[in-house]
């Protein structure tokens, strides 16, 4: 896997949302988040585009653009990803 970033046992998520976003010149409009508990909340309200697996909390259920049938750590990012796909959400054509 070709990762550039991973933050782990973050207190302020959306502290290290919008430092991440300025550094990468992304706007709200582009970025994607998965979460499953309420310290998810505030940057799930953020980004445009918000995801929950099925085990997540129903606050997060409530704003999310899908909610994967799948419990998280068993297929629900596979499951998001192909939803991104099929919405074209994600478009890979234009990294090409």
């Amino acid at each position: 896997m070709d990762i550039d970033y991973v933050f782990q046992n973050v207190a302020n998520k959306v502290e290290v949302y919008t430092e991440l976003r300025k550094k990468l010149k992304l706007g709200d409009e582009d970025i994607a988040v998965v979460g499953d508990d309420l310290n998810d909340l505030e940057i799930m309200k953020i980004a445009k585009y918000s995801f929950t697996v099925a085990d997540g909390l129903q606050e997060l259920k409530n704003i999310a653009k899908y909610v994967s049938i799948y419990d998280g750590g068993k297929g629900a990012v596979r499951d998001i990803i192909q939803f991104c796909i099929k919405e074209k959400i994600i478009n890979f054509e234009e990294n090409d």
